[in-house]
């Protein structure tokens, strides 16, 4: 006789997948705010790190919203609940790595010189001397993440801004190497990059891509 499986079980293991993959990126932080985005609503949501379980809620929440729209969260850790949108550079106060955006040649991209396929794109992520600690397939191109050994705290705007400008040349070395090859890539060093979620859908395309 066939085991019956849940209806739900799939959502069970993305809703883990998308709790397990905040908790690894934000880890070593007790305090601060998380947020979550969704397009085209352009609704937040936030995250106090200083809750218990602020994974789970986060990743409940993702799992309710990726139903009709793409879920994003902010790489930059905020000092405060923002006013209105997912924060501003000025409100981060930690970061957790650096990471990038490297699209993949496709109908979800109109530029047209992008890395041809996965294994090219992965070209650009092993030109970085030090290998990813996590890399997401966004459904239509790869987010690599270099995450500290422990989140970088910023204790002024001094060091904030230091942090972009180290953020900005990571980028720029990573962006030089795919215009060697003839590729694009945009630059995504703002510290309140949204970058997407595992777990949920890319719904740039007809048929929904899962972002694992």
């Amino acid at each position: 006789m066939n085991a019956v499986v849940p209806i739900n079980a799939a959502e069970d293991q993305d809703a883990h997948s998308a709790a397990t993959f905040l908790n690894s990126v934000f880890a070593g932080l007790e305090s601060g705010i998380v947020a979550l985005f969704a397009k085209p609503t352009m609704v937040s949501s936030f995250m106090h790190l200083d809750r218990d379980g602020w994974q789970h809620e986060a990743a409940s929440t993702a799992m309710r919203v990726r139903q009709e729209h793409n879920v994003y969260f902010a790489i930059g850790v905020q000092g405060g609940r923002p006013e209105k949108g997912r924060g501003k550079e000025a409100g981060v106060v930690s970061l957790p790595g650096f990471w990038a955006d490297i699209d993949i040649l496709g109908p979800n991209h109109a530029a047209l010189a992008l890395p041809p396929t996965a294994e090219e794109a992965w070209g650009i992520i092993a030109a970085v001397p030090f290998k990813p600690t996590v890399v997401v397939y966004t459904g239509g191109g790869l987010q690599p993440y270099w995450l500290f050994r422990e989140p970088w705290q910023f204790e002024d705007e001094k060091e904030r801004r230091r942090v972009k400008k180290l953020s900005k040349a990571f980028q720029h070395f990573l962006q030089g190497f795919a215009l060697d090859h003839g590729w694009t890539m945009d630059g995504t060093a703002d510290l309140c990059r949204l970058l997407r979620l595992p777990g949920t859908y890319n719904r740039k395309q007809a048929e929904p891509v899962p972002v694992r």
